[in-house]
């Protein structure tokens, strides 16, 4: 099966990129007027034997939705004709909003509303144009209509296949029609995509009811027509734990194959280090180096060394596999890196961004063998602070791996460790790593950086797929230490290349918004707390959280504090990460599972060794690089959700009837999410509630008459009443002393 980037499907030259922009440029000009393509091409002096490719950068461009043309074959910017390109945002509801790509328009006046009537066929994540049809009133949100849909954001739909015979036996949601004779249903994974999708016999691939399969959608016959699709692929009947996972891998796009051209190349990576490769690197094979890891890693970026200077300083040392080394920049491998941006780790299987002869070979830094690295060694002084430093292109050789469970046993419990004896010559070693750990972390907090401490989900699985026990993770002192270490790496590199003033792929996150704050402040109000000053700092959150520690309402307020924040991402330019209060911060230390990553490897390389035209290459798109890998990144943390909570939901199968105790994560509207120890979240819907509760949107919660209240952060106790693995991974939950 071949990748995107192996047809180049719709794309065109980085030739004809130049000429794009520039009849955009032309096109853009307040002096342009609406012309047929002939006319723009003779004004702007197309010669005659360039007229075929003119003409299909043209059509290019009017497929991509750049330019759109009028029904007088005048050719026009879509702005210019009012109409606006974004993602469209359905819901099951039949509505939906688009987000417009002008960003400055997107401020002005948000996601625009698009009402059921004006859809127009489009589904949840297309890209469209859309025209503006009432403006935003201040009270009352910008609608529109859908003109075209540029690109499907799906190229086939992932969900459930019923047949026309095991409909009525099935309970399909409030949204549910019975189809004409002869048709099934289908039903959409993904929660806002309309279930109106039916399935004639002749399109089901002899899909059996209670499939999980992929369709694509036809054409409406008519406006009042159900949606209608083909099944294109049966990926298995819905029972089946592998095949919920693989139908969820396919609901987000992410892709989980290799290609014939790929796996050739992957074949051909070396299995060791040739001499060759060590020349004028630094040696550090006699330096003791240690990897501290999960007990499951099989894909290692990084080592450390570490030891105490003369001057009490210490020498930290972060070696990072050197993956740019045997991933060349526009190879087959690295555009399929590209295309995926980052390994995706889920419950049952790792989906990784390079194959396993590199991300379990070649590139992994085993313990015991000669490994290419690039190192980042760092004086560091008793208060934390970074003193000098090296970047080096270096090789290591791994003297030991050593587990987290085993590290933080002997960090936190010395020689008295039941591991002391097998691990005594790491023993200082490690002990003056928790050492410097807690200099960093005291540093970094000192100046505001935020830590909240909300446990993910550990789920073990067994041989089946199927989820046996789930418990939360606990962050632990040697977690800690590596967590510091990478974090002093990542902004020491980023520190550098900031001040050389060369392009650069760095890790940000930007202060909250002044409406989420506004709100934060309204809801913190409630409490007695409030945040000072329009000018927002990571030491106001960090100090109101300290506020806060241990106190009935420490949950419910780090996380609505944690709600309004925005998401980090990639960006060419450097505006800091407000989260971590750093002024300068990349994602240097996971080149294996990371593309962003290993762009950065590939341009510290070029600059080490003096090739400004290597560089250039490797930065000449760093923006659309940044785009995709948010993008690509979100996408997997959104897989990487999905598959927990259905694990969790299968787990929970098990329990219905059963009482639990837990907190009040979420008020809505339609109800309330209550957590569990676990780390398993239900949701409680109003229909369980006693007459004479009403929500309260300003306070966050639901009151009674009588006074009684359920608001964030409350300890309850509840009943599992259902659980949905097949669509929704939703668990119901209903209070215990409400009637039932």
């Amino acid at each position: 099966m071949k990748t995107k980037q192996e047809t180049h499907s719709g794309s065109i030259s980085s030739a004809a990129k130049e000429k794009v922009r520039k009849i955009l440029a032309f096109m853009g000009d307040k002096v342009y007027k609406p012309m047929k393509a002939k006319s723009l091409a003779e004004l702007i002096g197309v010669p005659k034997s360039k007229r075929t490719e003119f003409k299909n950068i043209i059509s290019h461009l009017l497929q991509s939705g750049e330019i759109v043309i009028s029904s007088k074959g005048n050719l026009s910017l879509p702005r210019q004709l009012g109409i606006h390109k974004g993602v469209f945002s359905g819901t099951r509801h039949g509505y939906g909003f688009v987000t417009l790509d002008d960003a400055k328009l997107a401020a002005d006046c948000g996601d625009i509303f698009i009402p059921p009537s004006s859809v127009n066929d489009a589904v949840n994540k297309d890209t469209v144009l859309c025209k503006i049809t009432t403006a935003d009133s201040g009270s009352r949100r910008a609608e529109g209509e859908v003109i075209r849909i540029v690109k499907r954001g799906y190229d086939a739909i992932a969900g459930i296949y019923i047949s026309p015979d095991d409909i009525l036996n099935r309970q399909l949601g409030e949204n549910f029609f019975l189809p004409k004779p002869g048709f099934g249903v289908f039903h959409p994974l993904d929660h806002k995509i309309s279930d109106h999708i039916v399935i004639k016999a002749a399109n089901t691939m002899n899909a059996a009811s209670g499939d999980k399969v992929m369709i694509t959608l036809t054409k409406r016959t008519h406006d009042n027509a159900p949606r209608e699709g083909i099944v294109v692929e049966v990926l298995g009947h819905g029972g089946e734990p592998a095949v919920d996972v693989l139908s969820l891998i396919r609901l987000h796009g992410i892709p989980s194959e290799w290609s014939n051209g790929v796996l050739e190349q992957a074949e051909l990576a070396p299995t060791f280090v040739a001499e060759k490769d060590t020349e004028g690197r630094l040696d550090l094979r006699g330096t003791v180096t240690i990897t501290i890891d999960g007990e499951d890693t099989k894909d290692v970026d990084d080592a450390v060394t570490i030891k105490r200077l003369p001057n009490r300083n210490f020498e930290l040392g972060v070696h990072i596999a050197d993956v740019a080394h045997y991933v060349r920049h526009g190879s087959l491998l690295d555009l399929e890196a590209r295309n995926r941006g980052t390994s995706v780790y889920l419950a049952d299987r790792v989906i990784p961004m390079l194959p396993k002869e590199l991300s379990n070979g070649i590139c992994s830094l085993n313990c015991g063998v000669d490994r290419l690295a690039l190192s980042c060694i760092m004086q560091i002084d008793a208060k934390g602070a970074v003193v000098s430093h090296e970047i080096a292109e270096s090789v290591i050789r791994v003297d030991r791996a050593i587990t987290y469970t085993i590290a933080n046993d002997i960090v936190t419990s010395g020689k008295q460790s039941g591991c002391y004896s097998e691990y005594a010559e790491f023993f200082d070693m490690l002990t003056t790593m928790n050492e410097l750990a807690e200099a960093l972390r005291n540093k970094r907090l000192k100046r505001g950086s935020i830590e909240f401490g909300f446990p993910e989900a550990k789920i073990t699985l067994n041989e089946y797929g199927e989820p046996i026990s789930i418990t939360p993770s606990v962050r632990n002192a040697a977690t800690g230490i590596i967590e510091e270490f990478m974090i002093a790496a990542n902004e020491t590199v980023a520190e550098e290349y900031f001040w050389r003033e060369i392009p650069f792929v760095y890790r940000t996150h930007e202060k909250p918004s002044p409406d989420n704050i506004r709100q934060l402040n309204q809801f913190l109000h409630n409490f007695g707390y409030t945040i000072k000053g329009t000018d927002l700092r990571p030491g106001s959150i960090s100090a109101l959280l300290s506020k806060v520690e241990a106190t009935p309402e420490e949950a419910l307020i780090s996380r609505m504090a944690l709600r309004s924040f925005r998401q980090a991402r990639y960006t060419p330019e450097n505006i800091g990460h407000f989260g971590l209060a750093s002024k300068y911060y990349t994602h240097f230390t996971s080149p294996i599972r990371r593309y962003p990553d290993l762009t950065i490897h590939r341009i510290i390389k070029a600059t080490l060794h003096n090739r400004p035209k290597q560089a250039a290459k490797v930065t000449a798109d760093l923006t659309e690089v940044c785009g995709k890998c948010s993008l690509y990144e979100r996408r997997a943390e959104q897989c990487e959700r999905d598959v927990a909570n259905l694990k969790k939901a299968q787990f929970m199968r098990a329990h219905i009837g059963e009482t639990f105790a837990g907190i009040i994560s979420g008020v809505t509207k339609n109800g309330i999410y209550v957590e569990l120890e676990n780390t398993v979240e239900g949701f409680i819907s109003t229909a369980w509630l006693s007459d004479g509760y009403t929500f309260q949107q300003e306070h966050m919660c639901y009151t009674s008459h009588d006074g009684h209240s359920y608001r964030m952060g409350d300890k309850v106790a509840v009943e599992v009443k259902s659980v949905d693995t097949e669509v929704s991974q939703r668990v119901n939950f209903a209070f215990l002393n409400e009637d039932m």
